[in-house]
């Protein structure tokens, strides 16, 4: 950040810290932290059909993103977790009294609106604001909003900012979330148990990898933060629970491979898949280090155990695969292709790993 960008940024700050004295002066409370909110802004839109020009009564709250001030009317736009709204705030609506105090929000700031649903002469659903409530009060003013976040470094320390005025990040967020869930649910359709091993481990695993050291001191031991779940998982197959996974995040210090650094350690028996002639089982791959990955997140009729397909909705997983690469993740996994088997004496790795292997057709 430059050095006339960092006064600018203080003089707006002591703006809004000013604002922020006089509302506690005249007895408000510029953090409320709370309001009555009916509908998120998606929900909202939902509710008023395209032949329709008014809509019902709602209550959405969010960050004020865009502030157009018009003498007696202004426009804003609140963002909440679906996306953005439009509210129409008219000091006739809301009294001289509240207009007033209404002028002196900031960007940034989060408030609540109720008022109809009505369309604008551009189509813009909207909310036709019979009253707002301030949620909480922003000190710090957002980025610029032509030129937005492009700092790299910003974006990663301040990855907030980065959700707030970049699209794309959301999106990306999202579709992370629903690629870990379609996996939860992989594994959980499949008889799978999901289990959390420990942190900080006495003997660490993970082969070369250099551990980080920390001290317990409740206990007076020095511990590792673990590298590999291998070794716990084990120890739960020799327990009995024959199907374990555990989702991980593991870090890096290149920002480019830490993103990719979310994956899934499963541990199952052979015996098991042999004795079920479970489907899952074939969708289980490990590679020569001993590390599983699932293929086949879809199918035309998933079936769990080997047995009749599980209802009629299908695996989301390659659709979720595919809405992450659409957001922008990087690479891609295609799951159109098909996949033939290959026996344990055709094993492609020279047997150095003990599970059956497969490769793509064509």
């Amino acid at each position: 950040m430059s050095e006339s960008q960092s006064d600018d940024t203080h003089d707006l700050f002591a703006v809004r810290k000013a604002k922020l004295d006089a509302m506690r002066e005249a007895g408000q409370d510029p953090f409320a932290a709370n309001c009555e909110q009916t509908h998120t802004s998606g929900q909202a839109k939902a509710l008023l059909p395209d032949d329709e020009e008014e809509g019902p009564e709602v209550s959405v709250a969010g960050r004020i993103v865009i502030f157009r001030l018009m003498g007696k009317a202004s426009f804003l736009k609140l963002l909440d977790r679906d996306g953005q709204i439009q509210a129409y705030v008219r000091r006739d609506a809301i009294g001289d009294e509240a207009y007033a105090d209404f002028k002196k929000l900031d960007l940034g700031d989060f408030i609540g609106v109720r008022g109809k649903l009505f369309r604008t002469k551009t189509g813009e659903i909207t909310v036709r604001a019979e009253e707002y409530t301030l949620v909480s009060k922003s000190l710090r003013p957002l980025p610029e909003k032509w030129h937005g976040l492009t700092d790299n470094e910003q974006i990663y320390r301040q990855r907030y900012l980065d959700l707030v005025v970049n699209e794309e990040s959301r999106a990306r967020f999202k579709a992370r979330s629903a690629i870990i869930r379609e996996i939860r649910e992989f594994m959980w359709e499949r008889e799978f148990l999901e289990v959390e091993t420990p942190m900080l481990q006495a003997v660490s695993g993970g082969a070369a990898a250099r551990p980080f050291q920390t001290h317990f001191n409740a206990l007076s031991c020095d511990f590792n933060l673990r590298i590999a779940l291998e070794l716990h998982l084990k120890r739960l197959l020799v327990g009995g629970f024959d199907r374990v996974f555990e989702v991980f995040v593991g870090e890096a210090d290149d920002i480019g491979a830490r993103d990719q650094e979310r994956a899934t350690e499963v541990m199952a028996r052979r015996f098991a898949a042999a004795r079920s002639g479970m489907a899952g089982a074939a969708d289980i791959e490990h590679d020569a280090g001993g590390h599983a990955h699932l293929l086949d997140c879809v199918a035309a009729q998933p079936t769990v155990g080997g047995g009749e397909p599980h209802g009629s909705r299908p695996l989301g997983g390659a659709h979720a695969v595919r809405q992450h690469a659409e957001a922008g993740g990087a690479g891609g996994m295609n799951t159109q292709r098909g996949l033939r088997r290959i026996g344990a004496a055709q094993d492609p790795l020279g047997g150095k790993v003990g599970c059956r292997a497969r490769q793509r057709s064509g």
